[in-house]
């Protein structure tokens, strides 16, 4: 800022460093102070798994819940891509049964491409939930069509991984799944665990981790996956790689 001033001064330039907002920019400006968000550690295999063992397929909330989590894993996409902020749906937001899916096959792996109407990267152009089958108990592909085949007869704007009313009465209405609630359950399931605990970016960590720890997948059916790289992480990461390396 000095060199700033400096050089409004020798030009003759009028100077407004003092004006209130330059004042109030500088204060939010402090490159000494870290970001004080604790790091966001990466769902693992193990805290699938825990998931996945807290889970009853059969059941529609369960069918539902699971295929979320390998979503979110396998897809690498942030629960708020997939989930819902608040119990009202909003088409431009979030996506729905209803949206446009494709199946291909290529070197013996199904590929699942989705369409999102909202991604925090593209806002509302959208983008492409990508799933590729692993053919194991953790398959992305196995998981949703359990979640469409226990949720059957969705009506119109359902959301894509709400799920039935599981009451005794009658097929009730559809419940769709809130990003709050939906990590409310899982966090009680580590905690139980005594797994680290995550956020909702923490699914998109781990997929894109666990990816490129094993990138024979993207590399047989050569779909160029939406994770990234790792350039630029900036993530907890310590103690994930012992997958890799044992």
């Amino acid at each position: 800022m000095n060199g700033l001033a400096h050089w409004h001064h020798i030009n003759f330039a009028p100077w407004f460093g003092k004006e209130t907002s330059v004042k109030k920019v500088l204060r939010a400006v402090d490159k000494d102070n870290k970001f004080s968000r604790p790091p966001r550690g990466p769902v693992s295999i193990t805290h699938m798994r825990a998931i996945r063992d807290s889970l009853d397929l059969a059941s529609p909330r369960g069918a539902a819940f699971w295929a979320l989590a390998c979503a979110a894993f396998w897809g690498c996409r942030r629960l708020g891509e997939l989930t819902l902020a608040t119990k009202t749906f909003d088409p431009k937001h979030d996506a729905s049964r209803s949206a446009p899916i494709s199946r291909s096959t290529r070197a013996g792996r199904e590929v699942l491409s989705i369409h999102l109407p909202w991604t925090k990267t593209t806002g509302c152009a959208g983008g492409t939930l990508i799933l590729t089958a692993t053919n194991d108990d953790l398959c992305p592909i196995r998981a949703f069509d359990n979640h469409t085949a226990v949720n059957h007869s969705p009506e119109h704007e359902t959301p894509l991984f709400a799920f039935r009313d599981d009451s005794p009465r009658a097929p009730g209405p559809w419940l769709p799944v809130v990003k709050t609630a939906f990590l409310s359950f899982i966090s009680s399931i580590f905690r139980a665990a005594n797994l680290e605990q995550v956020f909702g970016h923490s699914f998109r960590i781990g997929g894109r981790l666990d990816i490129y720890l094993f990138p024979h997948i993207l590399a047989e059916v050569g779909v160029r996956h939406p994770c990234g790289t790792f350039s630029g992480l900036g993530h907890k990461q310590e103690g994930f790689f012992v997958r890799g390396t044992g």
